[in-house]
């Protein structure tokens, strides 16, 4: 497995534990904070991960950090989001462990082609990284693009999955 840099990110940087499950616990700045509470609230009430797993979804961070590297696959997630953004979640979860796509290929795969925009804003509304892998989708050209928790990260991520990105 790479070796986690300060950088790397933790099992807490993941998940946070609710009664009713887990979902992302990102340090929202959103553009619309108050709506993007809203979401996560709601995202936490219906329960991100069925309730009653985290004891599993705490042992598969655990392996995938320890490098299980296909160990958050068979976590089943929940996001709040359109019909897009969902198929977009569910297409970013096939893209196998070790690649990356390009935006475009996401749209593309996703039953849109010229929505490569929407596509990357589904990646950006993604609650449930890296259980839904959008570090793994990456610029056209090869670059890295952006990534919520830092590029530092993404690129850890990539490099403990297998691939030298950037």
């Amino acid at each position: 497995a790479a070796a986690m840099p300060a950088a790397a990110p933790s099992r807490a940087a993941f998940t946070r534990a609710t009664a009713e499950g887990t979902t992302s616990q990102k340090n929202e700045k959103a553009r619309t904070p108050r709506s993007r509470q809203q979401e996560i609230w709601a995202s936490s009430r219906s329960g991100a991960v069925a309730a009653g797993s985290l004891p599993r979804v705490s042992d598969a961070v655990e392996r995938y950090l320890a490098g299980e590297v296909n160990a958050l696959d068979d976590i089943e997630v929940r996001q709040p989001g359109g019909p897009y953004q969902q198929q977009v979640w569910h297409v970013m979860r096939g893209i196998p462990t070790g690649t990356t796509w390009s935006y475009a290929q996401l749209a593309t795969k996703s039953g849109r082609p010229v929505a490569v925009r929407a596509a990357a804003t589904a990646c950006s509304r993604n609650l449930v990284a890296p259980f839904v892998p959008c570090h793994r989708v990456v610029k056209s050209d090869g670059s890295l693009g952006g990534y919520y928790y830092g590029l530092d990260v993404k690129q850890w991520l990539l490099s403990h999955e297998g691939l030298a990105a950037g």
